[in-house]
């Protein structure tokens, strides 16, 4: 089984979303509903971290990062497999221009 780290950005991420769910959208059951579907997927990736494949990008696919898309939510990880870690780089909306984003904090 392997360890989840969660990075600031992910952390920040995580709850401006569920900010803007309880405070713009006033939907605190949708909040709740992401953050337990989050937390089921964090977990299955702590039993299973390589099967979402790296990404197809050239720059991120150098950096081994892989995605899961989770509900509109896309969570971008790496894996270590040495130190059996998944560390969460970030947890972005997927209709954002993430990677622009994920360029720009690597």
């Amino acid at each position: 089984m392997y360890s989840i780290k969660i990075t600031e950005p992910a952390e920040q991420d995580l709850n401006a979303t569920v900010d803007y769910y309880i405070t713009v959208l006033k939907a605190q059951k949708a909040a709740n509903t992401l953050l337990d579907e989050i937390e089921e997927k964090l977990s299955f990736l702590s039993m299973n971290p390589l099967v979402y494949e790296i990404e197809n990008d050239d720059y991120l696919h150098e950096r081994n990062i892989r995605s899961v898309l989770v509900k509109n939510h896309l969570i971008f990880y790496i894996v270590n497999q040495d130190d059996q870690q998944v560390t969460v780089l970030r947890i972005l909306y997927a209709r954002r221009n993430w990677l622009r984003i994920l360029r720009s904090n690597n």
